[in-house]
C-alpha cells in the first residue's frame, strides 16, 4: 500500500468515506512526501492517512513516534505531523481545518517546540501560532506581571493555585489563517538550525513546495476577499467583471489573526 493512500480501509468504511475529498487529499499527501522525501534524509514514506469520519480525513506520521531526523547518520531529532482535511466553507476545496508540526527528541514526551492552526481556535489564542518548551526567567517574569485578563488572567489562576507560568504556554502568532508557515518553512529551520542529514537537491524542493504552498494560500486568500483582489487587478489594468452571485461570494471573512 501506498503511503498515500489511507490505512487499513475496509470497503465498508470507503463506502462511508466522501471520494471527492479522499482523492483531494491524496493529491495533498503525495505533495507533502514529495517534500520530505526530497529534502531530509529518511528511510521510508513517513506519511499516513487515516479516516477520522465521513467529512474529515487525518494526515499524520506513520511512526507515532515522528520522522527520524538524523545529523552526520545519528538520530537525534524527530518530526511530527498531524494535518486534519476536510472541505472548505463552501464544499469546494480541500481545507486543513487543524495541523500541529512538533519538532522532539526521541524518547521524550514532550517538544521542543510546536506549531499550531487552528481554523476555530477556542478563547482568544492565535490560529496560527507556536509554542517554544524552554525557560527564561525575564520572561517568566513580564508573563507573571501581565495585566490580569485575557489569556494573562487565566494564567493568574494557576499561579494561585501555585503553578507558576511556563514559556511554552505563550502562544506566538504566525501570519493567520492564509499566510501562516508551512511545511517548507519548518523542514528548512531544522537543516539551517540544526544541520540534519539532507539529500541532493533539497533547497530547490523547498522552492518548490513552497510556491505550490503560497500558490494555494494565494487563491484561499483572494476567495477569503475577491473585492480586494479584483481592485487590485484594475490598478494593474486587468479588466474584472463580478459574477451575477457577487454579493453572496463576499458576506463572510476570516480573522487574520
Amino acid at each position: 500500500m501506498s503511503a498515500a493512500e489511507p490505512d487499513g480501509l475496509s470497503g465498508e468504511l470507503r463506502a462511508e468515506v466522501d471520494e471527492k475529498l479522499l482523492d483531494q487529499v491524496v493529491g495533498f499527501v503525495a505533495q507533502l512526501q514529495d517534500t520530505l522525501e526530497s529534502t531530509l534524509d529518511i528511510v521510508e514514506s513517513p506519511l499516513k492517512t487515516v479516516i477520522s469520519d465521513q467529512s474529515r480525513i487525518v494526515v499524520t506520521t506513520r511512526d507515532e513516534s515522528g520522522v527520524p531526523l538524523r545529523i552526520n547518520g545519528e538520530h537525534v531529532l524527530s518530526l511530527k505531523l498531524d494535518y486534519h482535511c476536510a472541505w472548505d466553507t463552501l464544499g469546494h476545496f480541500l481545507a486543513v481545518d487543524r495541523s500541529a508540526f512538533h519538532l522532539v527528541l526521541p524518547g521524550v514526551t514532550e517538544p521542543l517546540l510546536h506549531y499550531d492552526y487552528e481554523s476555530h481556535p477556542r478563547g482568544d489564542i492565535p490560529c496560527a501560532h507556536f509554542n517554544v518548551h524552554g525557560h527564561r526567567d525575564e520572561l517568566i517574569y513580564a508573563m507573571m506581571a501581565a495585566d490580569f485578563k485575557y489569556q494573562a488572567k487565566n494564567r493568574a489562576r494557576r499561579v494561585v493555585n501555585g503553578k507558576a507560568p511556563r514559556l511554552a504556554q505563550l502562544h506566538i502568532p504566525t501570519g493567520g489563517h492564509r499566510f501562516r508557515p508551512c511545511l517548507e518553512d519548518l523542514v528548512q529551520m531544522v537543516i539551517f538550525e540544526f544541520g540534519v542529514d539532507t539529500r541532493d537537491g533539497w533547497r530547490e524542493a523547498i522552492s518548490y513546495g513552497r510556491m505550490l504552498w503560497k500558490d494555494n494560500q494565494l487563491a484561499s486568500a483572494v476567495r477569503d476577499n475577491p473585492g480586494k483582489a479584483a481592485e487590485q487587478l484594475q490598478r494593474m489594468g486587468f479588466t474584472v467583471a463580478p459574477p451575477s452571485e457577487w454579493p453572496a461570494l463576499n458576506e463572510k471573512k476570516l480573522s487574520a489573526y
